[in-house]
């Protein structure tokens, strides 16, 4: 669950081989947040803006990568080995709060 959030969006994809499951958090017409995972070891974001800060920070054993600006991470992404995973959100997000939804999908 995230705080504000009224409605979630499930979606499988598979396209051109490509197999990946998503959760759209948001409130009426306002997306908030976004958690992909997808079998390899790509960045699953579809994030391609420009952050000031692009920094790894190591949570629940793994290496994730935050990218943010404002002290605030708006992308991350990281690998299990088997699995990459990305959590955004339009708001941004703190350490803290990533942090949860990291171990919650480890």
């Amino acid at each position: 669950a995230v705080d504000g959030c009224s409605e979630k969006q499930f979606r499988a994809m598979d396209a051109d081989g490509d197999k990946m499951i998503e959760v759209i958090y948001a409130s009426g017409e306002d997306e908030i947040a976004r958690i992909r995972k997808a079998p390899g070891a790509e960045d699953i974001s579809g994030d391609y803006n420009t952050y000031d800060v692009t920094e790894e920070q190591t949570i629940d054993g793994h290496t994730v990568l935050c990218k943010g600006n404002d002290g605030l991470i708006y992308t991350a992404t990281w690998t299990d080995g088997t699995y990459s995973y990305a959590v955004m959100c339009n708001a941004g997000m703190s350490a803290e709060q990533l942090s949860v939804w990291v171990e919650a999908l480890a």
